[in-house]
């Protein structure tokens, strides 16, 4: 069945959360919500499909310190 506007809500608090959690971690990075749940054609039923990218300066930073360690 479809989303009702409560489903909607809940499932943009969830990813604003996650979205927040990964920029305090992860400098620079973006979190984007892709599949049925953006296109808009996401039900109940639906999972959320998330794609965290990365900034390179971040990746290259932290295998440096490792390398240091």
């Amino acid at each position: 069945s479809e989303l009702t506007d409560v489903d909607l809500r809940k499932r943009e608090q969830f990813y604003l959360k996650l979205q927040n959690l990964f920029s305090k971690h992860f400098h620079g990075s973006k979190l984007h919500l892709t599949g049925s749940m953006a296109n808009g054609l996401g039900t109940v039923l639906s999972d959320m499909h998330l794609v965290l990218v990365l900034n390179d300066m971040y990746i290259e930073s932290q295998s440096c310190d490792q390398s240091y360690s």
